[in-house]
């Protein structure tokens, strides 16, 4: 940190003492933000000055980095809008062909009463959501018999964002019902950072039920006990599984202090849960565990038996998308022919998202170029390729011999790593030292297939052979995103060197004839087992359920919603290759992987 005139003298003692003095006054989670901001100044307080002023010039290149993201968030920002204004009018007709406001060309209106009061069908695509979410993995979860009466009465679906917080608001509209009075039920999703995203909270529409037709609660009747005083049942009201759950998210405390640390991580899964359903994910815990016990079980199979049960997994997809078909003919012509005009929207709807997705591309293809420059300076400064202005050689010389610091920023991507919650908990401390080595971390997108790849740079050390550790992530829908596979660097350890596996040594029972103690090794936790993904995908439990609901309806559902009513997406899914039918989940540490890809955009 540069010297501030006037400010030489100051005692940053009596300032770190009147800090703690005040933190008691605050919350816990405010108490621990204050001492951990402390801490970070006490790291630049504890590096000489030439190492001070190396910080100081790349936090001036953080500055211009954070400066180009800006107008990046910005431009981006102007992007999606346009292309919001340019799918609302077809989001306009196909609410008006589906609710029968408007009648397609081709049908006309005699015809058209005379059939369907036979087949009772009315004006427009009847059920036209409900087919189109049950359509959906994901949402088909969360849907139960009694909830589809209600979910007949959905006329339209909208989200749109929010600025102030940051966020998202999906609206549900339904014309008059017998089961709430509610016209429109809302999610609201507040951001504490969008980009990231890291969700604050979620606020769901209190529904508004008619008496005895809630469907989040089902009452129970017991029969009373034999000689009981009170011969009426005892009536017990328990909550239920109901797609409308998904309006009443889980409550935060008003006082962080009433929960202690396992009810917090059940809350912060909660909200996770909460705003996957938001975006995009797809299976209960329960799939999951299914989902992970078949793998496992299939690869003790023989090759035979693993054939038989894909042709099996096979099977049962095509008679889904033949089930899907069934709905097509299951309509009255005029139906039919709505549907038909509502593809040709869809049609349009995916040229105009087609367009988009190349611009935004394009868009960040664009300001990767102007990162580069920046991440290239930091590199040259950290790694004392290199000097900063006001570094002359005989102070450097003269400073660092003293506290042997060398050039550049000693330990810079090891105490950036540990300085982030998610990846300090993946470091060891035998890490560490490998980690000091650490001279560089980049990413890239891959186009084939689709997906990103991180590099980890090493300086020569004594752990490993490897100069360059990569980790690979090919993925099935880069924007949703689903994850396919993770590929990672095999490492090359020295004798005795690896991180990964601890050797554990026993000793003999006594009166044993062989006196050698026993040698075990055993896997261990390590930062350095990121680079070897499970063979057999993990289905990622983090990412939770409601917010994938909210973000599946959101990218999903809204914009293709015709593709889901007619079946076509889960046609589409099946032909997109064994890649989809394997995956739907993330590789474990994904979470943490995005996260540091995030963190390595930054200086």
């Amino acid at each position: 940190m540069m010297s501030n005139p006037g400010k030489d003298n100051f005692d940053m003692s009596e300032l770190h003492s009147s800090l703690f003095a005040a933190a008691a006054a605050f919350c816990s989670d405010d108490r621990a933000g204050l001492v951990n901001h402390i801490k970070r100044a006490d790291v630049l307080e504890t590096l000489p000055p030439e190492v001070r002023r190396r910080v100081e010039a790349l936090r001036g290149i953080q500055s211009q980095h954070d400066e180009l993201k800006a107008k990046f968030l910005e431009e981006r920002a102007a992007l999606e809008a346009k292309y919001h204004k340019l799918y609302e009018p077809l989001y306009m007709k196909r609410f008006e062909i589906v609710n029968g406001v408007v009648e397609v060309e081709g049908v006309t209106e005699a015809p058209m009463e005379q059939e369907e009061s036979k087949a009772n069908q009315g004006k427009g695509v009847p059920d036209f959501w409900l087919t189109a979410m049950k359509s959906n993995d994901v949402l088909a979860e969360e849907i139960s018999v009694r909830d589809e009466e209600a979910l007949k009465y959905l006329t339209d679906i909208k989200w749109c964002r929010i600025d102030n917080p940051k966020g998202f608001r999906l609206e549900f509209f339904f014309a008059t019902n017998p089961f709430f009075t509610n016209s429109v039920l809302t999610k609201t999703y507040h951001m504490i950072d969008e980009d990231d995203p890291m969700l604050e909270k979620a606020i769901g529409t209190e529904i508004e039920w008619y008496p005895g037709k809630c469907l989040t609660q089902k009452v129970l009747k017991k029969k009373p006990k034999k000689g009981a005083k009170n011969g009426k049942p005892i009536i017990k009201t328990e909550k239920c599984e109901s797609f409308f759950n998904f309006f009443n998210p889980p409550e935060i405390p008003e006082v962080a202090d009433d929960i202690d640390e396992v009810q917090a991580e059940e809350l912060q899964n909660l909200m996770e849960e909460d705003y996957d359903i938001g975006k995009a994910r797809a299976h209960k815990p329960e799939k999951i565990n299914r989902k992970n016990t078949l793998q496992n079980e299939s690869n003790t199979l023989s090759a035979e038996d693993r054939a038989g049960l894909v042709n099996a997994l096979k099977n049962k997809l095509q008679n889904l998308a033949g089930q899907h078909a069934d709905v097509l003919e299951s309509l009255s012509p005029k139906v039919r022919k709505r549907v038909e005009v509502l593809r040709d929207i869809q049609s349009q709807h995916d040229d105009l998202e087609a367009k988009f997705l190349e611009e935004r591309a394009a868009l960040e293809a664009k300001y990767q170029k102007l990162y580069e420059p920046l991440y290239t300076k930091r590199f040259e400064i950290v790694n004392g390729v290199v000097e900063v202005e006001g570094v002359t050689e005989a102070s450097m010389e003269q400073g660092e011999a003293q506290t042997n610091e060398g050039k550049g920023v000693p330990d810079f991507w090891l105490t950036a790593m540990k300085t982030n919650d998610i990846l300090a908990e993946e470091i060891s401390e035998r890490d560490e030292e490998a980690l000091k080595y650490l001279t560089d971390i980049k990413w890239c997108r891959i186009d084939d297939p689709k997906g990103f790849k991180l590099d980890f740079f090493f300086a020569t050390n004594p752990f490993f052979k490897n100069s360059v550790l990569t980790k690979t992530y090919h993925m099935i829908d880069e924007d949703d995103p689903i994850l396919e596979k993770a590929i990672g660097t095999q490492i090359e350890w020295y004798p005795g060197k690896c991180l990964t596996q601890k050797v554990l040594k026993k000793k003999p029972k006594k009166g044993a004839k062989n006196a050698k103690p026993i040698t075990k090794i055993e896997k261990c936790e390590s930062f350095f087992n990121f680079f070897n993904p499970p063979e057999a995908e993990e289905l990622q439990n983090l990412m939770e359920q409601d917010y994938d609901i909210g973000s599946t309806i959101r990218d999903k559902i809204i914009p293709h919603a015709v593709s889901w009513f007619t079946g076509e997406a889960v046609e589409e899914k099946r032909q997109s290759t064994s890649r989809e039918r394997s995956t739907r989940g993330a590789a474990s540490r994904v979470q943490a992987a995005v996260r540091l890809q995030t963190r390595s955009k930054g200086c």
